[in-house]
C-alpha cells in the first residue's frame, strides 16, 4: 500500500518533472545558481570632474522639478533644443541624468 501512496511522486521524479531537494545546496544546483556569482563592479573612485555651467543649470532644473520634459528644460534654461539634446546625452553617459519615456529626464 505504501508504494501506491507514493506512485504519483515517484512518477514525477522518474520523468524529471520534479526533483528531490533536501537542502540549500540541492536548490542551488537545481536552479543553476553558483555560490560564487560575479558581483557588479564596485565604484572605487569618485568622479570629481567639475560640471559645466550648462550641466549645473540642467541639474538645478531637474532637482527643483523632478522628472521634467526636455521642452520645459529648454524653456527654463533658455538653451537651444539641439544644444540641450546633445548636452543631455553627454550627461547620460556621465551618469548624471536618466532618460525617461516621453522625452523626460531626471537626476541620478
Amino acid at each position: 500500500t505504501s508504494d501506491r501512496l507514493y506512485s504519483g511522486c515517484n512518477y514525477l521524479i522518474t520523468n524529471n518533472l520534479a526533483t528531490l531537494v533536501s537542502n540549500a545546496d540541492d536548490l542551488e544546483k537545481m536552479m543553476g545558481w553558483t555560490k560564487l556569482q560575479k558581483m557588479s563592479p564596485v565604484q572605487t573612485e569618485l568622479n570629481l570632474t567639475p560640471l559645466s555651467t550648462e550641466e549645473v543649470a540642467v541639474i538645478d532644473v531637474l532637482r527643483a522639478n523632478g522628472p521634467t520634459y526636455i521642452d520645459t528644460i529648454a524653456a527654463i534654461t533658455k538653451m537651444p533644443m539641439q544644444e540641450l539634446s546633445s548636452l543631455l546625452l553627454s550627461m547620460e553617459f556621465k551618469d548624471l541624468v536618466t532618460s525617461l519615456p516621453g522625452k523626460q529626464y531626471e537626476t541620478r
